[in-house]
């Protein structure tokens, strides 16, 4: 609908549960600080947006689509700061602390929406885009070549240091926000919104998606308001973008339509389950790139190994089932392992709705 940007409606604020309050509490205190501070989180990357914190208690989260009505923004979030900060009376000078989402990753100043994830890589003409291109024809290469992985991300630390460098500055100059800006890896926040908001002081806390921070999962064991990473699973063997594959196979945007290969799959027979397990599986607790494939090429390699005149109702239901059967054997390996019977998830892998289900009915 058309019309000048809306004002988000004002939030009430969510409150953890009393043993995530004391664990919070805990957590905060053993680093020095005091659980009445109130810290300003921000995500720039895809689906931007701000939030305020105090004492545990979230007094406003605002993602930038919400005021600009664009749908899933991607950039730096200035109008969300600015909202969440108005929202919650907060002046410049009361903010203690600003969190950043994610480490690694190129700054993008200006907000845009996003088209998805092929379409951005090969319509964006940055840093970012043309490391995917590389990727995407030397993927291949990355377990036979030693170092190549290590080389590849070692050349986008320049980027990703221009960023953590730029950020205080805008903040600073245009927000007056002074107070230290620390940054923190993609998964662990994942885990966190995860864990301090669930009911638990102590679960196995996991993370799965497509990637960021060069990881597509985490697997923590939270006690007492503290995160311990047992596992971590490589970008390279990610189960979020083998889905995200399928969805360009299906005619969709990758990491914008996965929801409707969900829908779609409920009308198919999973047909090409065994060619997706021989691309990517599970083998004692890790998630494995049977492939060796990434980007394009993977998605080229599946359409080849396709027989003619698939469908994709049935390619659908083949990824949809195939998801399902391998979070169901990794999750259960980690809750097998550490023993723990309470799980808190997060990231983009557990919007799928029919995983949770298989998930729930895990002794």
């Amino acid at each position: 609908m058309g019309g000048a940007p809306r004002a988000p409606s004002e939030p009430q604020p969510h409150s953890l549960e009393p043993p995530q309050c004391r664990a919070v509490a805990r957590a905060v205190r053993r680093r020095g600080g005091t659980v009445s501070e109130r810290i300003l989180g921000i995500t720039d990357g895809q689906t931007s947006g701000a939030a305020i914190i105090e004492g545990g208690r979230i007094l406003a989260a605002v993602n930038e689509e919400r005021v600009n009505r664009v749908k899933m923004t991607r950039g730096f979030p200035r109008a969300s700061i600015e909202e969440v900060l108005r929202i919650t009376g907060t002046d410049a000078k009361a903010v203690a602390g600003i969190g950043v989402a994610q480490s690694d990753m190129e700054l993008r100043e200006e907000t845009a929406p996003w088209p998805g994830w092929f379409e951005a890589r090969d319509g964006d003409r940055d840093l970012h885009s043309r490391f995917f291109q590389i990727a995407s024809r030397f993927g291949s290469w990355a377990n036979r070549v030693p170092g190549l992985k290590s080389g590849y991300y070692l050349l986008r630390l320049p980027a990703y240091r221009a960023r953590r460098k730029r950020i205080p500055e805008i903040l600073r100059d245009e927000f007056g926000l002074g107070a230290p800006v620390r940054f923190f890896d993609h998964h662990f926040c994942h885990a966190a919104s995860a864990y301090y908001t669930s009911p638990f002081e102590e679960s196995l806390v996991l993370t799965m998606d497509g990637g960021g921070d060069g990881s597509c999962s985490h697997v923590y064991r939270a006690r007492g308001g503290s995160l311990e990473r047992a596992h971590r699973t490589d970008s390279y063997h990610s189960l979020g973008n083998f889905y995200a594959y399928i969805t360009v196979l299906c005619g969709f945007r990758a990491k914008r339509h996965e929801g409707k290969v969900t829908g779609l799959a409920a009308h198919g027979a999973p047909l090409y389950l065994n060619l997706l397990r021989g691309m990517i599986g599970c083998e004692d607790g890790a998630l494995v790139n049977r492939s060796g494939l990434l980007f394009h090429q993977a998605v080229g390699a599946i359409r080849e190994a396709l027989p003619h005149a698939w469908d994709r109702a049935d390619l659908a239901a083949s990824i949809q089932a195939h998801t399902e059967e391998l979070t169901r054997d990794y999750v259960g390996h980690w809750l097998r392992k550490t023993g723990q019977r309470k799980l808190a998830l997060a990231g983009g892998l557990f919007a799928n709705v029919r995983v949770n289900e298989e998930l729930l009915g895990l002794p």
